[in-house]
Formats: structure tokens, C-alpha cells, sequence
């Protein structure tokens, strides 16, 4: 009887170790094999983190890894950390990186770097192992160096918190009057516009921006007038894009169909007889500055892209303004795509940079 209890007693005990494994199973998927690093190597959205919990102050460390005497990291791990989009092309074997739009871009195996429109040399080229693409430390400290606070300690790379973090929720109110958007009653193109348009109230990550000490990023360079464009015409045309989906790093609309932020300026402003950067850091370059009060139909306006590693005075998101406190802007999120967003709330207000007046 005794013999008969413990045995029954032993087959308790393995269905239910069984059991949990199988749930434990269950719960955590067997992962694809990968074939290639396409299947591992993509792109990137920023992830959904909840700075809430995070301190403040903590910095993240980035192992480091030695090929040849160089050191690396990863760069998947420095996407992450700094919450950038990232878009991996397999048949040219390029890396591109960027908040709304491609900032960087790398080749493997080659010593050079693209920033922006320019290229940049390298001391040593990024590579591909295994599945995984690997940013020298080097390569770090020349590129990166106005967007994020780094350092090397301990054989690590250390990001330093920027003081831009965020919380992870929406805010559609009005930041302080000296922030609001306001229209120039001098715009030539100012007319009333129809009724009915879409138009989105909040952020497009679904964050709210910290309230700085000081904004006097305006500037007050005389401005003139646009010349032989028709602003309104222009606008309408933008319009003409809404709802085209959004794609990070992606070529040229004809061949692609698709936008990311500068994409979608340039291709507009190229029926109007002007050629913009390729990026919104690029096209922030180009035109006459114009401070938040007297905007006009056709401006072109920049902000800076939150994130706890992440400098709050690099540009990282570009759209046109559309007067009466609208711009209409290629961007993720809340829709995929081309939108019109109503830009005098907290989010906009407190990330705007500067705003800029393009001409022939």
C-alpha cells in the first residue's frame, strides 16, 4: 500500500512538471531559424518604453566586442538605446538610421559614412557578423557626438542621459502663449480654407515634451517674401499625398510609393522649381528663418525628437506648415502616413527648433 501511494505520489509530481513545461512552452514560441540577416536585421520603431519607471539619471552601458584588434559595438543596441527607426537593405548591404527620416547611413566593409548629404570617413568600416551589424567605437564618438552624451568607461560604451525623457503619454493642450504658433497677417497666400479636412491634435509618438528653461531659438532675420510660388497651390498639392503610408529610409515616392518626413518635403517643393536636402537636418540649412509668430503657408518646420540618450537640439522630424495653426507632415504615428496634425499643442510647441522660408 505504501509502494502503491509513493508511486502514485511520483506520477503527481512529473504530470505536473509536465505540465508547467509545457506551458512554459507554450508561452515562449520556438524562434525561427534565420536563413539570412534580413530576417534579423530590420527596421526598427522606436520602442515602447515607459519612462515613468526609468531613473532619470541612469546611464546604459554598451558592451564592447573586438574583431582585429578593433572594438565595436552593436548596432542594433545603439538604435535601441537611443530610440531610433532603422531600415537594414540586404542586396546593397546598408544600414540606415534616423529619428522620422534617414540621417545615417552605412555601408559595410566600406571606411566612409553618409550624415546627412555629406560623407564622412571613418577610421574603420562597420561590419556585418553573423547576423548582427557592428558600429566602431570610433565611429561613435565622430558621428554621434551632437546627438547624445557618451563616453567610454570600463571597456563599455556609456550614454549619458540628455535630460529630454519623457513620459509615455499623449498631450493635446496648449503649452504656454510665448510658445503658440501664430500666423503672419501679412502672408500674401492667407485665405480662408474649406471645411472637412482630417486633422490630428496629438504627438506622433505618443509622448509629451519636458518644458524647457529657455526658447530663444527665434530668430528675427529678415524675411522675404516667396517668390513665383503659388503657396496655396502648393498646399493643395500635399494635400493630394494624404493618407500615403510612411516608410523609414525609403527611395524616391515614383519607385517606392511610400514617405518618411524629408521625402515628402522635397518631393512637394520639387514641383515648385526647389530642390531640398535629402534630409529634414539637411533642408533645416536651407531657406530664411522665421520666428513662430509670423508664419506663413509654405514654411517649413522642424522639432527635435525626444528620447532619454538623445540631444533636444538635433532636428529630427520636418513638415509644412499649412497656416491657421496646421502643418501636414509624413510621419508614423497616430496614422500611418501623410496627415494634417493641429501643431499649437504642448508636444509641438516644446519640441519645435526653428522654422524656415524656402524660395526659387
Amino acid at each position: 500500500m505504501r509502494n502503491r501511494k509513493t508511486v502514485m505520489l511520483s506520477v503527481a509530481i512529473a504530470l505536473t512538471f509536465t505540465s508547467a513545461c509545457a506551458q512554459k512552452n507554450e508561452a515562449v514560441p520556438e524562434k525561427p531559424q534565420s536563413s539570412s540577416p534580413m530576417n534579423e536585421i530590420k527596421m526598427q520603431q522606436a520602442p515602447a518604453t515607459d519612462y515613468r519607471a526609468l531613473n532619470g539619471e541612469e546611464p546604459k552601458s554598451l558592451p564592447v566586442v573586438q574583431f582585429d584588434g578593433i572594438k565595436y559595438v552593436s548596432m542594433q543596441q545603439l538604435v535601441e538605446a537611443l530610440q531610433y527607426q532603422s531600415d537594414w537593405d540586404p542586396s546593397t548591404q546598408t544600414y540606415r538610421i534616423g529619428d522620422f527620416g534617414a540621417e545615417y547611413e552605412f555601408k559595410m566593409n566600406t571606411p566612409t559614412a553618409r550624415l546627412q548629404n555629406k560623407e564622412v570617413a571613418l577610421q574603420n568600416a562597420p561590419v556585418l557578423k553573423g547576423n548582427t551589424v557592428y558600429i566602431p567605437v570610433q565611429a561613435i564618438a565622430d558621428l554621434f557626438k551632437e546627438d547624445m552624451n557618451s563616453t567610454i568607461e570600463d571597456g563599455q560604451v556609456v550614454l549619458h542621459p540628455s535630460g529630454t525623457a519623457v513620459e509615455n503619454i499623449e498631450d493635446t493642450t496648449r503649452g504656454p502663449a510665448d510658445l503658440e504658433f501664430a500666423d503672419d497677417p501679412l502672408d500674401p497666400f492667407k485665405t480662408a480654407k474649406p471645411n472637412g479636412k482630417p486633422k490630428l491634435s496629438f504627438d506622433p509618438t505618443g509622448q509629451t515634451a519636458p518644458v524647457m528653461a529657455s526658447w530663444n531659438r527665434w530668430e528675427q532675420d529678415a524675411v522675404p517674401v516667396m517668390k513665383n510660388i503659388d503657396t496655396n497651390s502648393l498646399i493643395q498639392k500635399a494635400e493630394q499625398y494624404l493618407g500615403v503610408k510612411y516608410k523609414f529610409g525609403t527611395g524616391p515616392y515614383p519607385e517606392t510609393g511610400r514617405f518618411d518626413c524629408s521625402t515628402f518635403t522635397d518631393y512637394i517643393f520639387s514641383k515648385y522649381g526647389i530642390d531640398l536636402g535629402r534630409t529634414a537636418r539637411s533642408q533645416s540649412e536651407q531657406g530664411s528663418s522665421v520666428n513662430r509668430k509670423s508664419l506663413r503657408k509654405g514654411d517649413l518646420m522642424f522639432f527635435y525628437v525626444p528620447g532619454r540618450f538623445k540631444s533636444n537640439k538635433t532636428v529630427g522630424h520636418v513638415g509644412i506648415y499649412m497656416g491657421d495653426g496646421e502643418m501636414i507632415h509624413a510621419c508614423p504615428k497616430p496614422k500611418d502616413g501623410v496627415q494634417i496634425s493641429e501643431i499649437n499643442t504642448a508636444y509641438w510647441q516644446k519640441t519645435f527648433l526653428k522654422a524656415k522660408r524656402v524660395a526659387s
